[in-house]
């Protein structure tokens, strides 16, 4: 058997090309989707001035990204 065609154990293969996901996504999409559940929801702050319906809609808009996050899941 040829040597060359049996993966080597001691030495993994290299990471080229692999990407850090987070809850599912790239790591710079998470970002940018906590950066707009951010921004959403001090929009709402300035325009309702409640915190009641900030938070609401706070939450509201965190458990879409969640859904969305694992709707959406192709790292596997």
């Amino acid at each position: 058997m040829d040597r060359r065609s049996v993966p080597n154990v001691e030495r993994p293969a290299p990471r080229y090309g692999r990407t850090v996901r987070i809850a599912g996504m790239e790591w710079v999409t998470a970002l940018l989707a906590l950066a707009m559940c951010l921004l959403f929801a001090a929009g709402i702050a300035m325009l309702t001035h409640s915190l009641v319906a900030t938070v609401a809609a706070t939450a509201g808009i965190g458990v879409g990204l969640v859904a969305v996050s694992r709707i959406l899941r192709t790292g596997r």
